[in-house]
């Protein structure tokens, strides 16, 4: 699938010839469990089609362990930021040789699509609503600087019938008097619907605001779900799949990169020790104790 996963194979064997005799790590095998467990993860991650996943990529660096990065539509979308989700903490060592490998899973395109109509109906929905309100108010806007127009207009008029009363025969004083009375009732009744107009668009405007409040409220409690989601999916995996790692050393990790997920546009960054996954695996402990051993961060 072209959008997915566009890696290069050739620096990925580059970097084989060149550390292959540095490390007696059996760089085959490792590369063909890491094929093993994406295909495990995407798996695993179709289960819930509103995260939306679509891409998978990982990578190996010797001596430090397996990384993958993921990327899920629902934790990149509508440019909401949310803070202090997850402690700060520092960045592991410089890695070095790393070994690049590619997975292109064709499902993962339906998962995709499934996910997205579902957040893309919710969001053109409550954006139609605010649209809608917006539209209104820039309508009553309109009106209100109609009014106003014709507000100076009767004023104006009002002023030349002051100015013809004052050079009349009496005759015509009578009649003058009563279109100076009339003009200056439509100009009250114009003011009236001016003001009328202005609360309208005022409530409409505070109407406005509050959707969009609850509509950022909604997404960030969304979002937050769907990283819980993604964190369990991730641990349960590592428990139960984790022995098929066999390959990497005990002293490694398993790194996990969640992109776009953090505070404007971060990436969450979540790192298991090898030895943590092997006490899950054989049931020392749990895939919730194996994610709160696991360290956290966003960079």
């Amino acid at each position: 699938m072209k959008n997915l996963i566009l890696s290069s194979l050739a620096f990925a064997v580059f970097s084989v010839s060149v550390n292959a005799k540095e490390s007696s790590v059996d760089l085959s095998k490792i590369k063909r469990e890491i094929n093993i467990m994406s295909n495990i993860l995407t798996a695993s991650f179709a289960q819930d089609n509103t995260l939306g996943l679509h891409r998978i990529e990982a990578q190996y660096f010797i001596s430090q362990g397996i990384t993958f990065k993921l990327e899920a539509k629902s934790l990149n979308n509508r440019g909401f930021s949310w803070s202090n989700i997850l402690p700060s903490i520092p960045l592991p060592p410089e890695a070095v040789a790393p070994i690049a490998f590619n997975f292109d899973e064709t499902h993962i395109e339906e998962i995709k699509e499934r996910a997205i109509s579902v957040s893309r109906e919710a969001y053109n929905t409550a954006l139609e609503a605010i649209q809608e309100s917006s539209d209104h108010i820039r309508e009553l806007a309109e009106q209100e600087r109609d009014i106003d127009h014709e507000i100076r207009s009767k004023e104006r008029e009002v002023k030349d019938v002051s100015f013809e009363r004052r050079h009349a025969e009496k005759e015509s004083l009578k009649e003058l008097e009563v279109r100076k009375k009339e003009l200056k009732n439509q100009v009250k009744e114009l003011e009236k619907q001016k003001v009328a107009l202005k609360k309208e668009r005022k409530k409409l405007k505070s109407d406005v605001r509050e959707k969009q409040n609850n509509n950022k409220k909604a997404y960030q409690k969304q979002k937050k779900q769907t990283l819980m989601s993604i964190k369990n999916t991730l641990s349960i995996s590592l428990c139960d799949y984790g022995a098929g790692l066999r390959n990497l050393p005990s002293s490694e990790n398993v790194n996990f990169i969640l992109k776009n997920a953090g505070e404007n546009k971060n990436d969450i960054i979540y790192i298991f020790s090898k030895k943590d996954i092997k006490s899950c695996v054989v049931g020392d402990i749990n895939s919730e104790q194996l994610l709160a051993k696991a360290i956290s961060y966003r960079f």
